[in-house]
This record gives C-alpha cells, structure tokens and sequence, in this order.
C-alpha cells in the first residue's frame, strides 16, 4: 500500500485567494479552510491555516510588494484578523501608530490590482 501524497495546502490556499483576487472578491476564512480541506473547528487545523498566510504574505511582499492575505477575511467583521495586522507589524510594512483601516484598504486595492488587473 502506498502513502499517501502529502497535500500541498500553501499551494491550494494560494491558488483560491488568487482567484478570488482575480474576481475582486473577499474569501472567508472558513470558505479558504473549507477549499484546502481543513476545518474551521480544529484548532491545529487554524494554526496551520495562520501558518500558511504568514508565509503567503511573506511572499507576496518580498515579490510584490503586498500582502496578498489581506483579501482574507472573517464573515462578520469582513477584516482580517488581529494576526493578519501584528504580522504585518513584525515585517515592518506597518507600524503601530499607522491607520490600520488605510493600510487595508490600500492592500486589498494592490492584490485586486494585481490579480484582476
């Protein structure tokens, strides 16, 4: 019996934030956990999702020149999380004393920028 392939969830994760991006769409959170195959109510399960959009936006900023998780949010607020912006801090894109609602704007209008042309 062979194992089975690892999944490669950063992949998939970047593939559906990009295509919402590319419609000009909100993902919510649940909806990406949901697509990637993990659950909302499994705490490791959020960890890992945390953990692969700390990465995506690594990425995206260090090529770029945003943070492509900014598109990612909760359905009630339609922010990201407290995480999203203290991440951000920690790469030194925002500071503490920064408009942190300018800030998301001008990220989502970059990633829609980006994506959707």
């Amino acid at each position: 019996m062979q194992p089975e392939p690892e999944i490669n969830f950063e992949a998939l994760a970047y593939s559906h934030i990009a295509k919402a991006a590319a419609a000009r769409k909100l993902l919510y959170y649940g909806e990406l956990m949901e697509a990637i195959g993990l659950s909302h109510i499994n705490p490791q399960h959020r960890g890992k999702l945390a953990e692969i959009m700390h990465n995506l936006c690594a990425q995206s900023f260090a090529k770029n020149k945003f943070m492509i998780c900014s598109i990612v949010v909760s359905k009630g607020s339609k922010k990201p999380s407290t995480g999203f912006f203290n991440y951000a801090e920690s790469l030194g894109i925002l500071k503490e004393s920064d408009d942190r609602k300018a800030f998301l704007k001008s990220q989502k209008e970059l990633v829609f920028s980006h994506y959707a042309g």
